[in-house]
């Protein structure tokens, strides 16, 4: 979703994109983030994830924000991506372990 409220897709291709760096982020704030279980106040239906107001003490880039500029949502996809090169990091530090041993 756009700042203006319009819903895009995800484009995955590199066609699309410019500027393309290596993710770096301090994996370390992790911790702080609390996954809660909740139902909207219009459905009675229980749902899991993130508060954004929380999230974006933490890790603002992980937040579309509305009009007013108050955090709305949650980029999920952009969690998702920080969790895998979390994984990453982790299987090498193994790695890197178990040759030692």
């Amino acid at each position: 979703v756009t700042g203006s409220g319009q819903i895009l897709p995800q484009v995955s291709s590199i066609a699309y994109k410019e500027n393309v760096k290596e993710l770096v982020f301090d994996s370390s704030k992790f911790d702080t983030l609390r996954p809660v279980s909740f139902n909207y106040k219009t459905e009675d239906v229980q749902d899991i994830g993130l508060i954004a107001e929380e999230v974006n003490e933490i890790y603002p880039e992980l937040i579309n924000y509305d009009k007013e500029g108050k955090p709305y949502s949650v980029k999920y996809h952009g969690l998702s991506m920080m969790l895998l090169d979390e994984v990453k990091n982790l299987r090498k530090e193994v790695k890197e372990l178990k040759e030692k041993n």
